[in-house]
């Protein structure tokens, strides 16, 4: 299976769901949106690829940068 993470910044790794996918023997492909350099100016414009061609799509961000309510926040 082909799968395609899209991590946020250079500190958002594939974690435990890359370390699951390379087990099952799946074909991972990590891109970064924002690099390290930008780190601390994250305005960046970002060519995401067609999702075309994959099988899995894994997007990768943390909560507190996330529109997620206050209260999934606090968890």
């Amino acid at each position: 299976m082909r799968a395609l993470v899209v991590q946020r910044d250079h500190v958002t790794e594939p974690g435990s769901v890359g370390a699951r996918l390379r087990e099952r023997g799946d074909d991972l492909t990590v891109i970064t949106v924002v690099s390290e350099h930008r780190h601390h100016a994250p305005d960046v414009t970002f060519d995401f690829p067609d999702a075309d061609g994959w099988d899995l799509i894994v997007s990768l961000t943390s909560v507190s940068r996330c529109s997620a309510p206050a209260s999934a926040r606090r968890r």
